[in-house]
């Protein structure tokens, strides 16, 4: 008898997280669409990142699936009445829950290479194809006049443009992910270089100074009528992962070696945290989601839907926002400021769930 309660609850919870993975995938898809969109992405290229910004997504929506699919199922049961029916039976309700912590394990389990491996890669690979390819002759930079260039070794602001000139430029050089330079000027053309792979910034009116020094009454910035600024271009081939798109072993490698400046150490360590607690947050989660359901005795999926939000980017969510700034910061501990979402949705849930067992 208790195999078959156990296997009915465990098909309703699989078809529960099934629909709501659907939909929270679908919203978050729909949202970094509309980003792309907005980057003016060229349509070609945005169809190809589809495959890896939706496995990207997934490692996000898995969690917030399963509570949902928890509070959802759960719910439904205590309003039908159907646990009182179980107990009635002389059923535990340990052995209802059992096998949907047991699926939140093999979740867990499932998102861990997800996460530590397939989506930095996915990551790196939308970065590559967004990015790369900007030697392509298709490319007509003198015709596009976007607001940001991102350079490999600099990044330019563009205010206005009109033709082939441009107006209001500043550009900042950078080193290791640092601004090391300042250039602003009043107009400046662009042209490329082909044989060296270069673009060629010709700048009028203009200051230049270094970050360093700053302005103040002692460092006066330097002044120019006419200069030339050349900046290489990316290829798909030059690419290199960030420290979003190493996999776990490689950025752990690099953390060793201390391959980072000293004041990314901590945020390479802060992600390294981030990435194993996410691929628990499954288990974090449901904990929460299982006596939450009990409670409400709400068997609306919508209701369910509400709840599972509320719980995820009102309290789940902005605590990792908040720890991972603290980890980047080196105000707290990465491993503290990544896994204390996660022990407090633990805590919380089970303290919920004895709670619930014990009335």
């Amino acid at each position: 008898m208790s195999k078959i309660f156990s296997m009915y609850v465990l098909k309703d919870i699989a078809l529960a997280f099934l629909m709501a993975f659907s939909a929270f995938t679908l919203i978050l898809f729909a949202g970094n669409s509309v980003r792309l969109i907005a980057e003016q992405v060229p349509l070609a290229r945005f169809i190809r990142v589809i495959p890896y910004l939706l496995v990207f997504i997934s490692t996000y929506t898995m969690p917030m699936s399963l509570l949902t699919a928890a509070v959802f199922t759960f719910g439904r049961l205590g309003l039908d009445n159907e646990l009182t029916a179980i107990r009635a039976a002389g059923i535990s309700l340990s052995v209802v829950i059992l096998p949907v912590l047991l699926l939140a394990l093999a979740l867990c389990l499932i998102s861990l290479p997800l996460n530590t491996h397939v989506a930095p890669r996915c990551h790196f690979m939308i970065e590559s194809v967004i990015q790369a390819d900007l030697w392509d002759s298709d490319v007509q930079w003198t015709d596009r006049h976007e607001p940001t260039i991102s350079l490999p070794d600099c990044k330019v602001f563009i205010g206005d443009g009109s033709g082939d000139v441009y107006r209001d430029i500043l550009i900042c050089t950078m080193t290791d992910g640092r601004p090391e330079q300042f250039i602003i000027a009043d107009t400046a053309t662009l042209s490329i270089n082909r044989e060296e792979r270069t673009l060629d910034f010709l700048l009028r009116d203009g200051t230049l100074f270094y970050a360093e020094k700053g302005i103040s009454n002692d460092v006066h910035p330097g002044t120019f009528g006419s200069m030339t600024f050349v900046a290489s271009l990316p290829s798909a081939q030059d690419v290199e992962p960030g420290m979003r798109g190493l996999e776990l072993g490689a950025l752990r490698e690099k953390i060793k070696q201390k391959a980072f400046a000293a004041w990314r150490l901590d945020k390479a360590k802060t992600e390294m945290h981030k990435r194993i607690s996410l691929s628990f947050a499954c288990m974090a989660l449901v904990l929460v989601g299982l006596p939450l359901g009990i409670l409400t005795r709400r068997g609306n999926f919508t209701a369910a839907f509400g709840v599972s939000i509320a719980i995820v980017f009102v309290l789940y969510y902005p605590m990792l926002v908040m720890g991972e700034v603290l980890g980047n910061m080196g105000l707290v501990s990465p491993a503290t400021a990544m896994w204390t979402p996660n022990a407090a949705a633990a805590c919380i849930g089970t303290c919920l769930l004895w709670r619930t067992r014990k009335g």
